[in-house]
């Protein structure tokens, strides 16, 4: 179709200026004026005229007359870097399958006085055109009041542009596409195949072909991996045919460049590859927004590192994947204090191979590997840097285990616990009392028999029920009463206690609740020593 004038434009929209029009048909690529009827682009160029900071974006939406669920969407607008995202993550969110769409941005220009261009200088425009079907039983007319609301919102904060706002745009699109992901029906381990393909032909943009199965929030994913990398989408042929999709994206940098460097290609290409697997495991993760964010924060640091490297081979697995969008969404305890700096850690471990012995290490081999890490350690400081480093890390591969081995149970990771936490205060009594003996010598009953002593667990601990945020329940039982042998003695009493707060002050907990010692069970509560006499406890509970 040929390229229509100013003036045949103008006949048709008599109340939109001459120089709007004229700024029109040169903003867009030829293609777009050659697609369409002059109907359309009319409507196009009077939703153009009213976009302003007043008015962001207009919404035209046909319905087939043959078959109402299946519409004709425009979004007319100003562009955002990663808007093609936030519009197709929406569009699937409340139900439009799309089929196909071409979408077209401006080339940038400037603003003249003419009342109908926006304030502010040098903007860009957009016109994405999509048709799609709606979900069963879903109203064409309550679709489109609700996506019209939901995108106005988005664009709005968009058009502030401010970091909070942006994180409130990411936000409202990542829960909504969520909520449509939960009810996507449950996903299994095979993936299929991705084509790609860079055409770097042209000299104004570099061009990405894809080829795969169309997946859920296909168009979403794809795009927002590309935003990650801050391109400028240009334009966009989507094609679906038996449920195969075939799209072309052509996007340009920062600078509006195409993108020759075969190395950033390729970052973008595994980028694609790996968001696009990635969100399709999102509808298992309990936590799919949290992980999807979190997925974003290390992604790019992941990816940029060379391709030979195993991280990359690792991420193309899909169980390997299925099982970080759990870990991502399940736990802030995993995230804060181990995945989000020693990612790089993690996905070696998540490999079949590996999985198959577990992750942790076996409960009975637990007090030598701890004896181990402290045999290295010579002063107080270093000997609970390594206590508390290894028992870190420990919990940290039980939370693991329990999160990404299949068939285990909350007895299990209990288990597993309550053998770190025995072998832990184990480790910290003897150090405690290695310093104490060699100051104040051994502590010996009146008849001069060795004082003995117990560390007795209470609560959840005693009962072998530890969980993520139990707490460790401790008393301290000995023998008798009497002083110590050393050249400074002190009572027995003075000794225990002693000993029993040392040990507790060489363990660190990293947050309120993860191995924090508790110490409130004991016998007559909170002002009663912390070390008892066995003939004490035994009054205590002899009712």
């Amino acid at each position: 179709m040929k390229k229509p004038t100013a003036g045949e434009l103008k006949r048709i929209c008599p109340q939109v200026s001459h120089e709007f029009l004229e700024q029109f048909l040169s903003s867009f690529p030829e293609r777009y004026y050659e697609r369409l009827e002059r109907e359309f682009l009319a409507e196009h160029v009077r939703a153009l005229s009213g976009v302003s900071v007043d008015f962001l974006s207009y919404l035209i939406v046909r319905a087939n007359s043959d078959d109402p669920a299946e519409l004709e969407v425009t979004v007319v607008g100003f562009n955002y870097t990663g808007i093609f995202s936030a519009i197709t993550g929406l569009l699937a969110a409340t139900g439009l399958d799309i089929v196909s769409g071409e979408i077209f941005t401006s080339r940038l220009h400037d603003s003249g006085g003419d009342a109908s261009e926006p304030a502010g200088g040098r903007r860009r425009f957009i016109v994405d055109l999509f048709t799609g079907r709606l979900s069963d039983g879903t109203d064409p007319s309550q679709w489109k009041e609700s996506f019209s609301t939901v995108l106005n919102s988005v664009v709005a904060l968009y058009e502030r542009g401010d970091a909070d706002s942006l994180k409130a745009a990411k936000t409202q699109i990542y829960e909504h596409v969520v909520q449509a992901l939960a009810e996507v029906s449950e996903p299994t381990s095979f993936l299929y195949p991705v084509e790609l393909a860079v055409d770097r032909s042209s000299e104004s943009f570099t061009r990405l072909k894809v080829v795969a199965e169309n997946t859920p929030f296909f168009l979403f994913t794809l795009s927002n991996a590309l935003a990650q990398h801050q391109v400028s989408i240009e334009h966009v042929h989507i094609s679906t045919m038996e449920n195969r999709i075939e799209d072309e994206i052509d996007f340009v940098d920062a600078h509006g460049q195409p993108i020759d460097d075969p190395q950033a290609l390729n970052q973008i290409k595994l980028s694609v590859l790996v968001t696009k697997q990635f969100t399709y495991f999102l509808g298992s993760a309990p936590g799919p927004y949290t992980a999807l964010s979190r997925f974003e924060s290390i992604a790019q640091e992941i990816l940029s590192a060379p391709s030979e490297n195993s991280w990359h081979r690792l991420l193309a697995n899909p169980r390997i994947l299925e099982d970080l969008a759990r870990l991502l969404g399940t736990s802030d305890f995993l995230w804060e204090d181990f995945i989000r700096g020693q990612y790089e850690e993690i996905l070696p471990m998540l490999s079949p191979e590996l999985k198959k012995e577990g992750l942790s290490h076996p409960s009975e081999k637990i007090d030598s590997l701890l004896a181990v890490e402290l045999s290295a350690a010579s002063t107080l400081d270093e000997k609970r840097a390594a206590l508390n480093r290894f028992k870190d890390n420990e919990i940290y591969l039980i939370d693991l285990d329990h999160l990404v081995t299949p068939g285990t149970d909350f007895l299990s990771l209990s288990h597993k616990l309550t053998a770190l936490a025995e072998a832990v205060v184990r480790a910290a009594v003897e150090i405690a009392w290695g310093r104490l003996v060699a100051e104040l010598g051994v502590p010996r009953t009146f008849a001069g028999l060795r004082a003995q002593y117990a560390i007795l667990g209470l609560g959840k601990f005693g009962g072998e029920a530890l969980g993520y945020a139990s707490d460790i329940e401790l008393l301290c039982v000995y023998s008798d009463s009497g002083t110590t042998d050393g050249r400074k003695r002190i009572a027995n009493r003075e000794f225990f206690e002693r000993l029993f707060r040392d040990s507790v002050n060489l363990i660190e907990k990293k947050r309120e609740g993860i191995f924090h010692i508790y110490l409130r069970l004991r016998p007559y509560g909170r002002n009663s020593p912390s070390a008892l006499r066995l003939e004490t406890l035994c009054r205590y509970y002899a009712p």
